[in-house]
């Protein structure tokens, strides 16, 4: 971007910006290396690595913030770390990331909180979040709450904040959805990610039938056990709402979202579950005037 900015305005100072590609994808090559070998004193030797790769970086960012300075563009700040995909910004975002190197490997080994890290320089607003599943127990990317009615039409939506979990947003969440139908919502179902005991007592409150699986084998089993008919009924329906985000993810586009911004990604989002009701809406009219057709064949209870 800078050798371009640069060529335009007939400035210098990047005529060898392939050989800094190469010196830093080097390093880079070079530290991966290491952290995957390990062996002794491997947190000793990519230290050397690492403080090299940062100087290239100090180097880099500085000759850019003297370009911006040359075109009359304005400095980067912190604010220009989820804005646009400017010069600006990227400078931002590499010294953030720079700063978090310095603190987790060469300033005695800070355990750096995920809310200070950029997980990716071209979209910011990436987290990390802890699935537990086998073969992908770290994924990155952006949490969706999605409400279903008895239907399957996706009726509420929440692009989950970055520093924010599922146990604490479905309070919140719910009181939305029950002011949208006039509280009358009376059955609601969640995963046992979503369990905590605040959660338990406020949800309560707020639906007639609560859904809410405790986590832990003995809990849950002791849960089940004294659990009633709506209790049952609702945990055995609660497959349908991971159907339908299995279809957002395989059906409408949710896989991987082309716009870097978070303003397109909610929009994204969005466009997939209209996608989504638009199939549902279907499904049910075919199934009006076929009723022995594909389309009528489901599992889902009569409502």
């Amino acid at each position: 971007m800078c050798a371009e900015l640069a060529a335009t305005s007939n400035l210098t100072g990047w005529r060898q910006r392939d050989h800094l590609w190469k010196k830093v994808k080097s390093l880079s090559r070079k530290i991966d290396r290491i952290a995957l070998k390990k062996g002794p004193n491997y947190v000793a030797r990519m230290k050397v690595p690492y403080r090299e790769l940062l100087r290239k970086a100090q180097q880099i960012t500085e000759r850019a913030r003297q370009l911006c300075l040359n075109l009359f563009l304005p400095t980067a700040t912190q604010n220009d770390l989820f804005g646009p995909h400017t010069l600006q910004a990227f400078i931002a975002r590499t010294e953030r990331v720079m700063d978090t190197a310095r603190r987790r490997v060469l300033l005695l080994g800070e355990t750096v909180p995920n809310s200070d890290k950029l997980f990716s320089v071209f979209e910011p607003h990436t987290q990390l979040y802890k699935r537990g599943k086998a073969g992908e127990p770290v994924q990155f990317g952006r949490q969706v709450l999605v409400f279903e009615d008895a239907a399957g039409f996706i009726v509420h939506r929440c692009l989950m904040p970055r520093d924010r979990c599922d146990s604490q947003v479905a309070v919140e969440e719910t009181k939305i959805v029950q002011k949208r139908f006039d509280n009358r919502v009376q059955r609601l179902s969640f995963d046992r990610g979503f369990h905590s005991p605040g959660n338990q007592a406020q949800l309560s409150e707020l639906v007639t039938h609560l859904c809410l699986p405790k986590p832990g084998a003995r809990q849950s089993v002791k849960q089940l056990a004294d659990a009633d008919d709506d209790f049952l009924a609702a945990k055995q329906n609660h497959s349908g709402i991971e159907s339908a985000i299995g279809a957002l993810q395989s059906g409408n586009g949710l896989k991987r979202c082309r716009d870097c911004s978070e303003v397109g990604f909610e929009r994204y989002l969005s466009l997939a579950i209209l996608g989504r009701n638009l199939h549902t809406l279907g499904r049910l009219l075919i199934a009006e005037t076929a009723p022995t057709g594909e389309a009528a064949l489901t599992r889902r209870k009569a409502a």
